[in-house]
């Protein structure tokens, strides 16, 4: 394949007066492989095709570039190697040397125009930038395959195209955007690639199936009281919690107001084994490595120093006549930790008055 100027318009190379000014070897996919420039030969100024730079492909991927250097001897040429650093759409945003060092930087908008290379005075050894396309050094378009596209418009130089003839290719009545022949993409850059210069996905179109962002739903009020009361209940739990006079600590009971837990004839019952004991009713007992941090004894008795010597729980029995399960954990802490085997009573009635 060859680029080059003609002096009359006909197809004709021997009417035309083509003169090439590039040479390019290309690969099976249409990837440029190796580009020839027309040189002056040293010496006698004579113009003759000389290798420009020749470029890495893995994947459909150009990963690097061989270029052309003037070497410090006179009249030798060197070559260099150049590694590219893509975005996720495939436009080159950095290039190295072969150590990695970076030798330029380069930014665009999201059509790839207002394409911007820094660094150095390097020029770019490949003209591939926008998703990977090459741009056409005389007009700025770049070349997709099916068409040229212009980056500056957001466009396609000409409409799309397909191999059965059809009003509109491509077109999706669903989706107005489908409608426009030189549309890029639908009018969203940013939603995938266009890998051969084609509307329909059947033709290359690749999704990149990148994140879609969504802003966060803000609560709603009952959400917000919910959460209010929520974070007030624990509070006032871990107040308490930190409360040292809460262990083997219960404020003296007003004598006219029966016991707190419970109903009336659990309360009652709790009463009357306290007193049996000498104890109080509703003495919390520590109970660490248990089910619970702390258990609650229906009736204890203490020694001198606070540490329980009797304890007995109130117990309501299930209707098979069984200890609930819940109490029989209840009793296996409290023994655990003081030593003491809990007695297990059956709640009484309430005597009638």
């Amino acid at each position: 394949m060859a680029k080059g100027g003609i002096t009359a318009w006909s197809c004709n190379p021997a009417v035309n007066g083509f003169q090439t000014t590039n040479d390019y070897v290309i690969g099976l996919g249409g990837e440029q492989v190796t580009e020839m420039g027309v040189t002056a030969a040293a010496g006698s100024g004579a113009a003759t095709l000389a290798w420009q730079h020749t470029n890495v492909w893995a994947g459909g991927k150009l990963l690097g570039t061989y270029d052309r250097q003037a070497a410090a001897a006179a009249g030798t040429v060197a070559s260099n190697l150049h590694f590219y650093l893509d975005d996720p759409l495939g436009t080159r945003r950095a290039q190295t040397d072969y150590a990695g060092v970076i030798e330029q930087t380069c930014s665009s908008l999201p059509y790839g125009d207002a394409l911007n290379c820094t660094g150095g005075n390097l020029s770019a050894p490949t003209e591939h930038h926008f998703t990977g396309k090459e741009r056409d050094a005389e007009s700025g378009n770049d070349y997709f395959g099916a068409r040229y596209y212009s980056s500056s418009m957001g466009r396609f130089m000409s409409p799309d195209w397909s191999a059965k003839v059809a009003p509109v290719p491509y077109a999706k009545l669903d989706n107005p955007q489908t409608l426009n022949l030189y549309g890029y993409l639908r009018n969203n850059p940013l939603g995938g690639i266009d890998a051969d210069g084609h509307e329909g996905p059947d033709c290359g179109c690749q999704s990149l199936q990148l994140p879609q962002l969504q802003m966060p739903q803000l609560p709603t009020k009952e959400e917000i009281k919910v959460a209010v009361a929520v974070v007030a209940t624990v509070v006032v739990m871990a107040v308490q919690s930190l409360n040292p006079l809460n262990a083997f600590h219960k404020d003296a009971p007003d004598p006219g107001k029966p016991g707190t837990r419970g109903k009336p004839d659990h309360q009652a019952t709790a009463a009357e084994e306290a007193d049996k004991i000498g104890g109080k009713t509703e003495v919390r007992i520590p109970t660490p490595g248990g089910s619970k941090e702390t258990r609650v004894g229906d009736a204890v008795a203490t020694d001198a120093n606070g540490k329980p010597t009797a304890v007995t729980q109130v117990i309501r029995p299930t209707p098979a006549g069984n200890v609930p399960l819940r109490e029989q954990k209840a009793a296996q802490d409290i023994e655990n930790a003081t030593g003491v085997k809990p007695k297990l009573v059956p709640v009484r009635p309430v005597p009638q008055q």
